[in-house]
């Protein structure tokens, strides 16, 4: 996603569109299959598409949520349906999702404590990726408090909160890190690590 300041773009919804709507065709056949991240062959004409994971779904989602009202009839229609199929699904078969989000939850866990282990070796190096890599953080978020979540071992949450823990170390309060128009979808306390960026120690207290 674009970073902060002047040079962030504003939110257009087509390639989540794409992907919504690529992810409820495919999503009987992912669930019970052994992959993590499904991938997706895109229309003809269109860019290539994320893998399919449940959080990438439901971030994308949520995404969709804030612009939704102001969608032109045919793609509110897509949409509209497409959520249905989703959660046509996911209403039957709970089982076969929550195991798949404790098994996203534990592959993303691993993804994100890989880049807070960059940041500690080498945060003016690695910072300026935190827009995009913070997807991870959001995606657990959304993983750990879905309906299926009830099944999410006690270890991954604690280790989510140890993760929190290591980023509030060098983290400084600010500016929402995406495109404005989603702000409204993920509003702290629950998306604080959405609202600033990690900085040096001496910045920290700068600003603090």
């Amino acid at each position: 996603m674009p970073g902060s300041g002047s040079t962030r773009q504003a939110y257009t919804p087509d390639s989540d569109l794409q992907f919504v709507e690529a992810c409820a065709q495919e999503l009987e056949a992912y669930l019970p299959a052994s992959e993590i991240f499904w991938p997706l062959a895109p229309a003809k004409g269109f860019t290539p598409l994320p893998r399919l994971t449940l959080g990438g779904l439901l971030l994308a989602l949520r995404r969709l949520g804030t612009v939704e009202r102001g969608l032109p009839a045919p793609q509110s229609v897509r949409l509209a349906r497409d959520r249905t199929r989703i959660e046509t699904e996911r209403l039957r078969r709970p089982a076969a999702v929550g195991a798949k989000m404790t098994r996203e939850t534990h592959a993303r866990l691993n993804l994100w404590r890989a880049f807070l282990d960059d940041l500690n070796e080498s945060l003016a190096s690695n910072a300026g990726l935190y827009p995009t890599e913070i997807r991870q953080r959001a995606m657990l978020q959304l993983l750990a408090t879905a309906p299926e979540s009830a099944t999410l071992p006690a270890e991954a949450r604690q280790e989510m909160q140890a993760l929190d823990a290591r980023l509030r170390e060098m983290f400084a309060a600010g500016s929402f890190v995406w495109e404005e128009q989603l702000a409204p979808a993920f509003s702290p306390p629950e998306f604080w690590f959405l609202y600033g960026r990690p900085t040096e120690k001496g910045e920290r207290e700068v600003n603090s």
